[in-house]
């Protein structure tokens, strides 16, 4: 047996990378069941590992994806959301939410270089998915937690100043996350613990592109922002924008927060016009998003209603077939039952034709004893006749008693046939003289007494 097979049948722990490879040689691998992909995923020591397993092929990816942001949200507490926030990837994102990740946990994250014009005391520490999507500039992740419930109010460590997720988005020229902040009703003119306005953190950082930071010191004007308020060291942003090249950031020295539109020179006229044609790309690119993430959900949809019919239609055979089940069992008790009612009507019957047989034994049996005592009773009847005619001829008065014996010792019973000395009938139980041996029998001797 290879080592691959024998770790996956003998559960002998975590799989080193060499057993993993020799797993993955096997043609059959991606035609395993999903539960048993899954059990093989959870000997992989290392989540890189399950990652590039995911990766070998598109049913392999199907099935251990989910997994693979389940485990990460069991394990790291939604790790994978911080790594979409810092890169901004929004599907990234939406697969941790999805699987339990929690939208306001806070991990430790290191500050991009960018701000460190900003002078915090710190360049780590710890931060939620929305403070880390704005501190790196990934506007459509930031907007994604927003939408789905990540609070916009919470403020930074004191680390950062303590200042707010409008300073964060307003230093990142993150304009789309800024006037979703500002619709929510944040405060354009909130300070920090240095007392400083979004502003002044727009004016301090260095933006690769000066569109962005155009756009939101515009967005922060429009929306009555001072460009002339003070921090603690008595610094305002107009001082700051006098000292930039950038001639969008040259508005704040002109005439404050009445500045308008038609203010602005042909140079930031031409600005704009390019800000208008990246915010349309911009507006397109996120409307194709919104569309395949639709479009996802769609299939997503799809894919669960198409589980949900056929686990109806399992169930509804399973119904049937108890159904039929139930219904076979009952035909087969009827018939059983309705065999014994047979069964007991033919011993009924049995039992009946039995009785009616003995009955008519008994009536033919009495009958035959009758008849026969009949014939028995006719018979004594006339041998009776024949021993009183026999007895009234034969029959003499002197032979009942003899002159040499006056039967001194009784008549006694004998169980010895003898024959009566009076009317000649042989019986037992004759009365005998023990004396002179004289018979007689019970009527001789009643009625010659």
């Amino acid at each position: 047996m290879d080592p691959a097979s024998a770790a996956l049948c003998e559960g002998l722990g975590p799989m080193e990378p060499s057993t993993y490879a020799a797993l993955l040689k096997s043609k059959s691998l991606p035609n395993l069941p999903h539960e048993l992909l899954l059990s093989i995923s959870d000997l992989l020591v290392r989540f890189r590992y399950i990652n590039a397993l995911a990766q070998t092929n598109k049913r392999l990816y199907w099935h251990l994806n989910n997994y693979l942001y389940s485990l990460d949200v069991h394990v790291t507490g939604g790790s994978a959301l911080i790594w979409a926030a810092q890169r901004g990837l929004r599907r990234t994102a939406w697969l941790s939410l999805a699987e339990g990740a929690d939208i306001e946990a806070s991990n430790v994250v290191t500050i991009p270089r960018q701000l460190g014009c900003l002078s915090f005391d710190s360049m780590s520490t710890c931060l939620t998915p929305l403070q880390t999507a704005l501190c790196y500039g990934s506007d459509s992740v930031a907007r994604f937690l927003i939408n789905h419930g990540a609070i916009s109010s919470s403020s930074y460590p004191p680390e950062l100043c303590s200042c707010t997720n409008l300073h964060m988005a307003a230093a990142m020229g993150l304009t789309s996350a800024l006037k979703i902040l500002i619709d929510q009703g944040m405060d354009v003119g909130a300070r920090d613990g240095r007392l400083q306005t979004p502003l002044h953190y727009t004016a301090t950082v260095q933006h690769r592109n000066s569109l962005d930071q155009a756009r939101v010191v515009m967005l922060l004007l429009l929306n009555n922002a001072d460009p002339i308020t003070e921090d603690s060291q008595g610094t305002r942003p107009v001082s700051i924008g006098k000292k930039r090249s950038n001639p969008v950031v040259k508005m704040l020295s002109e005439k404050g927060a009445a500045v308008k539109a038609y203010e602005i020179s042909l140079q930031d006229r031409e600005l704009f016009g390019m800000w208008r044609m990246s915010k349309e790309r911009r507006e397109e690119a996120a409307w194709l998003e919104e569309k395949k993430e639709k479009q996802l959900a769609i299939e997503r949809a799809k894919r669960e209603r198409d589980q949900d019919n056929k686990k109806k239609r399992v169930a509804a055979e399973q119904r049937r077939a108890i159904a039929k089940s139930r219904e076979r069992e009952e035909m087969t008790r009827r018939k059983g039952a309705q065999k014994v009612i047979q069964t007991y009507a033919k011993e009924r019957a049995d039992q009946t034709a039995a009785a009616q047989k003995v009955v008519k034994e008994e009536a033919r049996i009495e009958k035959a004893r009758s008849e026969r005592q009949g014939a028995v009773k006719e018979a004594w009847s006339r041998m009776r006749k024949e021993a009183d005619q026999r007895g009234r001829v034969t029959t003499k008065p002197d032979l009942l008693t003899k002159a040499d014996c006056n039967h001194p010792s009784g008549l006694w019973k004998c169980r010895v046939r003898k024959t009566c000395q009076s009317c000649e009938i042989s019986a037992k139980w004759l009365s005998l003289c023990t004396d002179c041996g004289f018979v007689i029998c019970m009527r001789c001797n009643l009625g010659k007494a």
